[in-house]
């Protein structure tokens, strides 16, 4: 059985996508992106959401919709992001509310090969 692909996605991708892409104007677009979402080939994490929703606007709108693509914290995960962070303290600006970036790094694993 082969591997199922996904995409994980971050807070700038999404909000360069609708910048450039606005999806009052491609709307077939966004409905591409809305079906890799609903058959889970596309998700983020819960601190891009909300990281997002402090604006108000046409993409955090449609987010709402599409909430289901957002993971939220894992014990594991806030123990590995922990770890990042003691090892670069500045990876996060202090002057945001919300901060993304370090819940989307995967932690290399001894098993996985590096292609």
């Amino acid at each position: 059985m082969g591997r199922k692909n996904f995409y994980i996605i971050d807070s700038c991708s999404l909000i360069d996508l609708n910048r450039h892409n606005p999806i009052d104007v491609f709307p077939s677009l966004w409905k591409k992106i809305g079906e890799l979402i609903n058959s889970d080939m596309m998700i983020s994490h819960i601190q891009v959401f909300n990281e997002i929703i402090q604006q108000d606007d046409t993409l955090a709108e449609w987010l709402k919709k599409y909430r289901k693509m957002f993971r939220n914290v894992t014990l594991k995960q806030a123990e590995i992001v922990s770890e990042i962070l003691k090892k670069y303290p500045s990876f996060v600006k202090i002057d945001k509310q919300y901060d993304a970036d370090p819940w989307l790094i995967k932690k290399k694993s001894p098993s996985l090969k590096m292609e």
